[in-house]
């Protein structure tokens, strides 16, 4: 299993970013993900040999602490510009 992060979900579509390289992505179905996913969250995948995801865990603990990281950041940018 690799790890993706949702970028974008629309018209029954999801785009998920490779973690480890976000140049490389990969367009999945919504159907094939849990109800409740939603962009931002960073989930543990695998996919069958014909690229339809065979296994799919959302890293809710990871998914926040990225979150809380982004939200600083974005806070020290906004705090600079003061």
């Amino acid at each position: 299993m690799k790890k993706y992060t949702v970028d974008s979900i629309s018209e029954g579509k999801a785009t998920l970013l490779l973690r480890e390289d976000e140049a490389i992505h990969v367009v999945v179905d919504t159907n094939e993900l849990p109800k409740n996913v939603a962009e931002g969250h960073i989930l543990n995948v695998s996919f069958t040999e014909e690229n339809k995801v065979k296994q799919v865990d959302i890293l809710k603990e990871e998914t926040e602490r990225a979150k809380e990281r982004a939200e600083a950041l974005l806070q020290k940018i906004l705090d600079k510009n003061k």
